[in-house]
């Protein structure tokens, strides 16, 4: 079970503990790539390194956020790493596209060290994106949870939601628009994967697999 906690205060902090300053160096089929070769050397503000979760190939997940013009959508790029002689090697990775509720002033990704087991030999990864806006008459954050499936080379998408939002009004001094949701994954399965249940306060909805991704049980 996970939980989507929005620090909102006077001033609201949404970039995680773990995450790291690093740099991408190249641009693979559409996904930021990190020279694998230098980690050491990363420094963009909006990237992640992190130890992969148990169950998964590789010793390493790596996570960048690349924000579009627009302003309010980004990029969101994860990739599976492994330690060699001379730096890393990329074992998979993927994209997803992450669209924020309102125009953030900064984007960041959150890699949980924790896999979400669906099933046996199958372990998914996850990663929220976290997007934040901060000024002098209020601070909002919204924070969208994807789980990410090996497909061989590929890291596919196979969950994507909302799982927190928050605006703290600095002039009245008043929270509003709080959204704090969970994401459990239960016993019962579906074609042969086990099915996802997200809590959003007293509503609870029901995610099963498709064959390709989940999806909203109706």
């Amino acid at each position: 079970m996970r939980a989507a906690i929005l620090g909102l205060a006077t001033t609201l902090i949404a970039t995680a503990a773990g995450a790291q300053d690093l740099s991408v160096a190249a641009n693979v089929a559409g996904c930021p790539a990190p020279d694998e070769r230098r980690v050491d050397t990363w420094v963009r503000t909006n990237a992640s390194l992190e130890t992969a979760p148990v169950g998964l190939k590789g010793g390493w997940v790596y996570a960048s956020l690349t924000s579009a013009a627009d302003g309010r959508t980004a990029a969101l790029c994860v990739a599976l790493l492994e330690r060699a002689a001379d730096g890393y090697v990329r074992l998979a990775s993927g994209t997803a596209d992450v669209e924020a509720s309102t125009s953030p002033s900064r984007f960041s990704p959150v890699i949980e060290t924790e896999g979400y087991a669906l099933a046996p030999g199958v372990t998914a990864l996850g990663v929220s994106a976290h997007a934040t806006l901060n000024t002098t008459s209020i601070s909002a954050a919204s924070v969208d949870l994807f789980l990410f499936k090996q497909n061989g080379d590929r890291l596919v998408p196979i969950f994507g939601g909302l799982i927190g939002e928050g605006h703290y009004d600095k002039v009245r001094e008043r929270h509003y628009g709080r959204v704090d949701c969970e994401l459990a994954v239960k016993d019962r399965a579906t074609r042969g994967m086990r099915d996802l249940v997200l809590t959003c306060k007293r509503r609870r909805t029901t995610y099963r697999w498709t064959g390709e991704h989940y999806e909203a049980a109706r």
